[in-house]
């Protein structure tokens, strides 16, 4: 639960509940199809997926160590993350991405090459959902 919860919080802490948990829902997702690895670990440590957990990302140390840095609000952007990942591994929440293994700001749709192959499957704060 721990690397869940660091990609969670690495990724979007500052997110609305719905926004972390699609992500969280992303994850899921990606475990469920094997393509990344058939357990969650395996999934959030894929090369180059998330970007919290890539050399060189501003968020990488804060993910890695969450207390370093934020203070109360880190903390508590860390239980909130730690209480959606848990929910979504023991499989209690539904689905708000409608079975997306991808997402992306509206910034980053130019700078991808593959997301004309994909549909749209939710759009929820500043998050494009794929599948």
């Amino acid at each position: 639960i721990v690397v869940f919860t660091a990609c969670l919080w690495g990724e979007i802490r500052g997110g609305k509940l719905e926004e972390i948990a699609a992500v969280g829902c992303v994850i899921r997702n990606r475990r469920n199809t094997g393509r990344w690895g058939d357990t969650y670990k395996a999934v959030l440590l894929f090369p180059k997926q998330f970007s919290c957990f890539n050399p060189g990302d501003p968020n990488e140390a804060k993910a890695r160590d969450p207390n370093h840095s934020e203070g109360l609000v880190g903390r508590l952007a860390w239980r909130r993350c730690q209480a959606i990942a848990q929910v979504v591994m023991d499989d209690l929440l539904p689905d708000n991405t409608r079975g997306a293994t991808h997402y992306l700001t509206p910034e980053a749709v130019e700078r991808v090459s593959w997301d004309n192959k994909m549909m749209v499957t939710a759009i929820m704060g500043g998050h494009i959902f794929l599948r």
